[in-house]
């Protein structure tokens, strides 16, 4: 999604209506564009495995300490960092035989 760099902070929804297969895991990461070609990645949601729903609240007010971007955020986290003019949803399937129906709301606030 494009045309969020003006906003201060964003609201994510997650709704996962179904998860099949054995032992599937869907992990879903938010990622930015920081300079019109690398990524860093803002958020990793928590590991869902069944239907549930989530909602990530990001903020571009930087967090007091150092914050390391090299590698993806742990599940569950929210990374306090600024981020660009777009934003990404990238997912991670694993298990045998997975499938995921789910979608993903992106809303700039402020």
């Amino acid at each position: 999604t494009t045309g969020l760099g003006a906003y201060k902070n964003a609201l994510i929804l997650i709704d996962v209506t179904s998860g099949t297969g054995t032992s599937p895991t869907l992990d879903l990461f938010i990622d930015s564009r920081i300079d019109g070609t690398s990524t860093i990645n803002i958020a990793h949601a928590t590991q869902m495995t069944t239907a549930t729903a989530y909602a990530l609240a990001l903020t571009k007010t930087p967090s007091a300490a150092q914050v390391a971007v090299a590698a993806d955020a742990g599940a569950g986290t929210v990374r306090a960092i600024p981020w660009a003019d777009d934003l990404r949803v990238r997912r991670d399937i694993a298990g045998t035989s997975p499938s995921f129906t789910y979608r993903v709301w992106i809303m700039g606030i402020g």
